[in-house]
């Protein structure tokens, strides 16, 4: 892991003490590049910005800024981020557990080599369809994609529209060309899944960054 350049942590230091996300970072060092499975993120329990060092080498200095700009945003919305997706967790929970009880009232009426062979095939229909969804529902009840415009339009007005679309063209490009192993892989799918419960669709989102 290696602290971002001079030049760059001094310009975002500015940017953060002057939109006030300055208080909601830990002090030192707080921009860090490394072999991440993602491309960038607010770490909310370290208090530090971390990037893929890959990722990172294919900006310029001033798409780096938006995109780390974006990621201080989130200093400052950590409180009611936290909440939201404290009740999103709990909404999911409350749901999965009714689906399940369910499930389990149906099973419990059929012979037993068919109840285990429907729980085997329910688990995978669960995990991999129901529990997606429900956290998607979720996140969209609760409208988490709140924080994340309202992060983009940060990242516009300080630094500039053209720098962060910019950003963003590399970043749909990045995700191609980073290798990973088939473990990082599936984790990948789990964060890009995740992400798209809190982001717009990329042209949509585009589209926003230009008119903000």
């Amino acid at each position: 892991m290696k602290c971002i350049e001079n030049e760059l942590t001094t310009k975002l230091d500015n940017i953060a003490q002057k939109t006030g996300a300055f208080r909601g970072l830990s002090r030192g060092c707080r921009y860090y590049t490394g072999d991440y499975p993602w491309l960038a993120r607010y770490d909310i329990f370290r208090k530090r910005i971390v990037i893929n060092e890959k990722f990172l080498n294919l900006l310029t200095i001033d798409e780096a800024l938006a995109v780390l700009v974006h990621e201080e945003a989130h200093a400052v919305q950590r409180a009611g981020y936290l909440l939201r997706a404290m009740f999103v967790i709990i909404f999911s929970t409350v749901l999965i557990f009714t689906i399940t009880q369910i499930e389990f009232a149906i099973l419990s009426l059929l012979p037993q080599q068919a109840g285990i062979a429907l729980l085997l095939a329910l688990t995978l229909v669960d995990l991999g369809i129901i529990l997606p969804l429900v956290i998607k529902v979720a996140s969209c009840a609760f409208n988490l994609k709140r924080f994340e415009m309202e992060a983009d339009a940060l990242a516009a007005r300080e630094v500039g529209k053209d720098q962060l679309i910019s950003a963003l063209e590399k970043a749909q490009g990045a995700i191609r060309h980073i290798p990973d192993s088939a473990p990082r892989k599936l984790f990948r799918w789990w964060i890009n899944y995740v992400d798209s419960c809190v982001h717009l669709p990329y042209e949509k989102r585009l589209k926003y960054i230009r008119e903000v």
